[in-house]
């Protein structure tokens, strides 16, 4: 049996198309995962939302049995009522911002960043951004006889003829259009302008590139009375010099010199909030090792008051130039190393190595 969207939504079957998308709000924040929702009803509420909000999928939907694209009993009622629902108000489009952030930027408290964004408005020109001239009207297109479609034919190698409906490219499906006479000479008979908003936003702590905020109702302008869409603000986090995030991670690499990692030293590191924290390298340190710090992350942005992990990864550097002193040093350490039982170590595993070579060779 199929999904009653009408019913997930809790809308009836003649809701608008504003009704519809305040009822999909509404329930996507009762069920949203992040909130403790039930992640398969959040999921359900979506796909309703993106069944209803559509006017095609939704005529689809009410009409299982008469679909009007593939129907062709193209009698006046199903005329009528395509061309009604042709016209349906439309939410309008969102348009999305991309906010560039320097990472220390996330880690401070909320801030406010001033944002430019140009929508489309509704033309105040013409009457209620018909795209008409006071007194003027529309022509119903001749082409499509006003059903905003047509017949195209192709002939097929086999002999026969496969015909499709089509959007007519006269009226551009819409049934009727505006003659360059009768266009308002302030938004060429396209019913908007464009107009540049100027925002405040405020970011949340944590907040990581691809997350961001939903400025409801200041997107696009509908068509036929719609209401417009909504600004998605996006976070994108620049790439820093030093540190690298791993979700509410800080991660940085910290070079040490073998003098350091063979007898330990004390080091001063800085940390993505402004301050240094002084790190132990104990005698011994691997050529390659990390070093964690708890707490010194960034916010989750779910939850501000706790923060993610701060991890070091320490790197032995070999000098590729070294001083005539240096040179002694490394000399006498070289010959040191020749007397212990290291090198001996060393020999044997290269000789094993080696038989296991042989062994493969022989196979």
């Amino acid at each position: 049996m199929s999904k009653d969207y009408y019913e997930i939504l809790g809308v009836t079957k003649d809701a608008s198309v504003d009704e519809i998308k305040k009822a999909y709000r509404q329930a996507a924040l009762k069920h949203h995962p992040d909130k403790g929702g039930d992640e398969a009803k959040f999921k359900e509420s979506l796909e309703a939302y993106e069944i209803l909000s559509d006017q095609n999928k939704r005529y689809t939907y009410d009409n299982p049995r008469g679909n009007f694209y593939g129907n062709t009993d193209f009698s006046p009622f199903m005329h009528r009522r395509y061309s009604y629902r042709m016209h349906m108000p439309q939410v309008g489009e969102n348009e999305i911002y991309n906010l560039e952030l320097d990472l220390e930027e996330t880690v401070r408290d909320n801030i406010k960043k001033e944002i430019k964004v140009k929508v489309r408005i509704r033309c105040e020109h013409c009457l209620d951004g018909s795209g008409l001239k006071t007194g003027k009207s529309k022509k119903r297109c001749s082409m499509c006889n006003g059903q905003g479609q047509v017949n195209s034919e192709t002939q097929r190698e086999d002999g026969w003829v496969s015909i499709h409906i089509v959007t007519c490219h006269k009226c551009k499906g819409e049934g009727e259009f505006i003659e360059d006479e009768d266009k308002c000479i302030h938004c060429n008979g396209s019913g908007f302008t464009i107009k540049e908003k100027k925002m405040d936003v405020t970011i949340p702590k944590g907040i990581s590139t691809g997350q961001g905020l939903v400025l409801s109702g200041e997107g696009h302008c509908g068509k036929y009375g719609g209401p417009p869409g909504d600004i998605l603000v996006r976070a994108i986090i620049r790439k820093h010099d030093i540190f690298f995030s791993d979700g509410p991670n800080i991660k940085m690499i910290f070079p040490i010199t073998l003098g350091q990692a063979i007898l330990g030293d004390e080091i001063i590191v800085p940390t993505i909030y402004g301050k240094t924290i002084q790190v132990t390298i104990y005698p011994g340190t691997p050529a390659i090792n990390q070093i964690e710090k708890r707490g010194y992350g960034r916010p989750f942005v779910n939850n501000p008051g706790r923060r993610g992990n701060f991890y070091i990864t320490t790197q032995i550097q070999i000098p590729f130039c070294v001083s005539d002193e240096e040179k002694v040093l490394y000399e006498n350490i070289r010959k040191i190393e020749k007397g212990k039982d290291t090198d001996n170590n060393i020999t044997r595993y290269l000789e094993t190595i080696k038989h296991v070579q042989e062994k493969d060779s022989n196979r």
